[in-house]
């Protein structure tokens, strides 16, 4: 079959399904993405220590240290391990305020505060 013909077949189908309403293709515009909101560790601390984001943001910890951190909040609402050297993320998905320290070195401590998203 060639793939001219696959196409038209797959657009058929998409065509019919979409009619009974198994299958939809939204007109919609993508919800713009987040914004990103860098930390960086240096010298065993989180700088800035203070952030404010909102839900869809993502937090980019890098760390410069020659050893490996988290970003750990205080009631395991999430986890981010991040290699020394290394770069790691979190998209934030929910509201609140979070108190985060590294699992590693408990005196290494931040606050995150997520907003909904407007």
């Amino acid at each position: 079959m060639s793939v001219a013909r696959a196409w038209s077949r797959r657009a058929l189908l998409a065509a019919a399904l979409g009619g009974l309403g198994l299958w939809s293709v939204s007109a919609r515009a993508a919800t713009p993405a987040g914004k990103t909101v860098p930390i960086v560790i240096d010298g065993a601390t989180f700088a800035p220590g203070d952030v404010t984001a909102q839900v869809g943001d993502t937090v980019s910890w890098t760390n410069k240290d020659v050893v490996d951190h988290t970003a750990t909040a205080a009631h395991d609402e999430w986890r981010v391990l991040v290699k020394a050297g290394k770069t790691a993320t979190l998209v934030l998905k929910k509201a609140g305020s979070f108190d985060y320290s590294c699992e590693f070195h408990p005196t290494m401590t931040g606050h995150l505060l997520v907003k909904p998203a407007s």
